[in-house]
């Protein structure tokens, strides 16, 4: 079990009835407020030595980890995910360079999973906003909580960083838990065709949402 703030919080990479959802939603409650950065930082790295079956840690991107995350990519969407909508919005912009974030064990060489966040706008407005994605685990190491364990951290600092506002197109029962919601996103349309059931929004500030509508764009 593992101290945050005054508040008793179990690991995130397991699910176990109402006990841990509840626990969930104290983490939740982090995302949009109620606990401080290092915190969370403290709960994520805490739960992966809980639950991994070796050393793991959450650590930001380098330039030389290029390769073997494109790896991973090409493993969990195939080569040909450029022609995919949110791809798009990607193309020719690089990601947030302090959302990119790697787990992995620190003996070895070997990139377990990877996550980053691109700036994007929406509306004549041009809110900005994030897209949250690609994430990506490696096929040996899926349903180890790596990828959750990302998520939050990553949720986390953006929170820090003072963004708003994230976005994705990705499966409802599973983002929910981080409190995306398909409400959240109604007003909002994107720049090609996607499951309108699967294109979701997460307010990491109550209300960033409230009153925003229009076409989501790239940034630059």
């Amino acid at each position: 079990m593992i101290f945050v703030g005054r508040r008793l919080i179990g690991a995130i990479g397991r699910t176990n009835g109402d006990a841990d959802r509840s626990r969930l939603g104290l983490i939740r409650q982090f995302v949009v407020g109620d606990f401080e950065a290092h915190s969370l930082g403290t709960l994520v790295q805490r739960t992966l030595n809980c639950y991994a079956s070796r050393p793991v840690e959450i650590a930001p991107e380098h330039p030389e980890d290029g390769p073997a995350i494109e790896h991973l990519l090409d493993l969990a969407f195939g080569p040909d995910r450029a022609g995919k909508t949110v791809y798009k919005l990607r193309e020719g912009i690089p990601p947030v360079a302090e959302l990119g974030f790697v787990i992995h064990d620190p003996a070895k060489p070997e990139i377990d999973g990877s996550l980053r966040f691109w700036p994007i706008v929406i509306g004549e407005e041009r809110v900005p906003a994030l897209l949250l994605g690609p994430i990506a685990v490696a096929p040996e190491d899926r349903g180890k909580g790596y990828a959750k364990a990302l998520i939050w951290h990553g949720l986390g600092v953006a929170r820090a960083l003072g963004h708003r506002i994230v976005l994705l197109v990705g499966d409802a029962p599973y983002y929910e838990q981080f409190g995306f919601a398909r409400a959240l996103a109604t007003n909002l349309t994107l720049p090609g065709w996607v499951d309108e059931a699967r294109f979701l929004g997460l307010e990491l500030v109550p209300g960033a949402l409230s009153g925003v509508r229009g076409m989501v764009g790239r940034a630059a």
